[in-house]
């Protein structure tokens, strides 16, 4: 019998990483997820953490890369593709990113954050009547 395999770090090792996020201390945080992600290196929470933490520096390119990685091992791929759209938002890459909020809502309909982000960026691109709906659609799948 094949034994458990572990995807993430202990609870009290994802606590400290979000700890220093939270208090962006970026540079010592970039090591310990190397060195978690060498444990790890399937681990969709430290590809996304490790995104995250790049999109704070505006290190946008690289955000993207761990974002992208997070979504191949992802229990919830469209919390990673918001990711990606807002991303994609930051580097003007407007019609990529209504792709990729349509991506987001394709697997999960009443994910308000997509919603919101979706007709953000379609206001953007001046497309009124379906940033209208995308707001609609947002507010009704707000809890």
């Amino acid at each position: 019998m094949k034994a458990k395999q572990d995807f993430d770090p202990s609870p009290e090792i994802i606590k400290s990483l979000l700890r220093l996020n939270k208090r962006r201390e970026f540079f010592l945080l970039e090591k310990k997820l190397e060195v978690q992600l060498k444990k790890f290196p399937n681990s969709s929470f430290l590809h996304n953490l490790k995104g995250s933490s790049l999109a704070d520096q505006n290190r946008l390119e690289e955000s993207l890369k761990s974002f992208n990685l997070a979504l191949e091992s992802a229990k919830k791929p469209e919390v990673i593709l918001n990711n990606i759209g807002v991303i994609e938002i930051k580097l003007n890459r407007f019609e990529d990113a209504v792709q990729t909020f349509y991506q987001a809502i394709n697997l999960n309909s009443s994910y308000a954050e997509a919603h919101f982000n979706l007709a953000q960026t379609l206001r953007k691109l001046k497309r009124t009547e379906e940033a209208i709906s995308s707001y609609e659609k947002a507010i009704q799948a707000s809890p």
